[in-house]
């Protein structure tokens, strides 16, 4: 079985397309991508994790991301770089904010924030702007 399925992935920006991206990741392999700057790795990605629109089909462990986005996402853990999106907001104000993009909810996630925050080493940091 495959992990990740990508056919015919394409984007198209003035200047620049990624065009007809095709692979496929064995279950249980690592794999990454290489190349040089503006080859398409980020977009790729971006792509796959639909945080931009673009052509093609992504399947994650046989289940069609853009049928089944919310249950394809509890499957994967995915870290972008450059989030600053709230550089100065607090932990639990990036999460609750986040949250709505999350299928388990806000609630869920709000919990969890305060939950680890109450109870770890991660308390002296909750109320910390995020840089």
């Amino acid at each position: 079985m495959f992990a990740l399925e990508v056919q015919n992935l394409k984007k198209v920006y003035p200047g620049f397309t990624l065009d007809g991206i095709s692979f496929a990741v064995e279950e249980g392999t690592i794999a990454g991508l290489i190349g040089r700057n503006g080859a398409g790795k980020s977009t790729t990605l971006k792509s796959i994790m639909r945080q931009i629109s673009s052509e093609g089909t992504v399947k994650v462990f046989g289940k069609d991301f853009s049928e089944e986005e919310g249950s394809v996402k509890e499957l994967i853990g995915y870290v972008g770089g450059g989030f600053r999106f709230y550089p100065h907001k607090t932990l639990s104000a990036v999460a609750s904010a986040a949250a709505g993009f999350i299928p388990i909810g806000t609630v869920r996630v709000s919990n969890a924030v305060a939950k680890s925050t109450r109870s770890s080493s991660l308390k002296r940091y909750a109320s910390f702007p995020k840089g």
